[in-house]
């Protein structure tokens, strides 16, 4: 459960959510843990509930979350955030020569729509 959790942690670091997005995450995240948790009681323990499984689970997210996921979740953040950004700039620099060639294709056919503009042919009359 905080290894999933973390995903989402990792993914809210790299892109920004609004409250309301994070919220909606949250609420999704829970309620499909909660139906993975149901499963789980349903088939180990025949649907009965044990104390001492919600206590395990608890310890071990609270484990997982001092020994891995202090580290991992800034970590992964940055890299993640290195790399949207790299790829933003990919973008902008496509972008930015698109414009330029899209610019100096205007200057060379002097921004007259058809793309040039024709001179009247002399002819010779007979």
């Amino acid at each position: 459960m905080s290894a999933t959790y973390d995903i989402l942690r990792i993914i809210r670091r790299a892109v920004r959510h609004n409250v309301a997005a994070a919220s909606c995450e949250d609420v999704l995240y829970w309620i499909i843990w909660a139906f993975a948790a149901y499963r789980i009681f349903l088939f180990i323990n025949d649907g009965r509930f044990r104390v001492y499984m919600i206590a395990g689970a608890l310890v071990g997210a609270l484990v997982y979350y001092m020994l891995v996921g202090r580290f991992v979740v800034p970590f992964a953040g940055r890299i993640l955030r290195k790399i949207k950004e790299n790829i933003i700039k990919v973008l902008k620099n496509i972008i930015n020569s698109y414009r330029m060639k899209l610019i100096s294709k205007k200057n060379e056919t002097n921004g007259i729509r058809g793309g040039h503009i024709e001179k009247k042919q002399n002819r010779p009359e007979k």
